[in-house]
């Protein structure tokens, strides 16, 4: 899948796109493209202590400084005002561009993410990821399950063949 949607990110950058994939940049291969990471989670501290701990104090649709990662420069983003009932981290996202296409080309490209990425902000009601997990996101997501069908069905078709399987096995 990953693979896949990096190949999809090479074909449209080509066409002068700005693409954002869903996760790091591992498999964009257009590193000197407009090409965007978007990671929704945070598990490691990529930033020294007295930084990181800035991070929540971002207001919306405000971004951090670029630092590098790697061959990549990153930033942080609050796509929404913090909720009292969330945590401080909730709200915010990590930007990766490619350091290939140049500092000038990174901050430009996450001045302009900064700019459009708050308006797609999931909302609550709609979407328990919110506000990470971006609307248009979500509704690809509501439709290709839809698509899919009643998820039910196919975990009993599971469980008739593994009975069947079962069955077969001990006689």
């Amino acid at each position: 899948m990953r693979e896949a949607e990096g190949l999809l990110a090479d074909r449209l950058c080509r066409r002068d796109w700005l693409v954002l994939v869903d996760g790091p940049l591992t498999y964009a291969r257009s590193r000197d493209q407009p090409v965007a990471g978007y990671v929704k989670t945070h598990s490691t501290a990529l930033l020294p202590p007295e930084h990181h701990r800035r991070i929540p104090e971002l207001g919306p649709a405000q971004r951090s400084s670029l630092f590098r990662f790697g061959e990549r420069y990153s930033c942080y983003l609050r796509l929404a005002p913090a909720s009292r009932m969330a945590g401080p981290w909730a709200g915010i996202v990590r930007l990766e561009m490619p350091c290939s296409a140049g500092l000038d080309a990174a901050v430009a490209m996450s001045d302009a993410l900064a700019s459009i990425l708050p308006r797609y902000a999931g909302v609550a009601h709609r979407d328990p990821r919110a506000p990470q997990n971006l609307q248009p996101v979500a509704a690809l997501e509501t439709r290709l399950r839809h698509l899919l069908g009643d998820a039910r069905l196919a975990y009993r078709a599971v469980r008739e063949a593994i009975a069947r399987e079962a069955a077969v096995a001990g006689s």
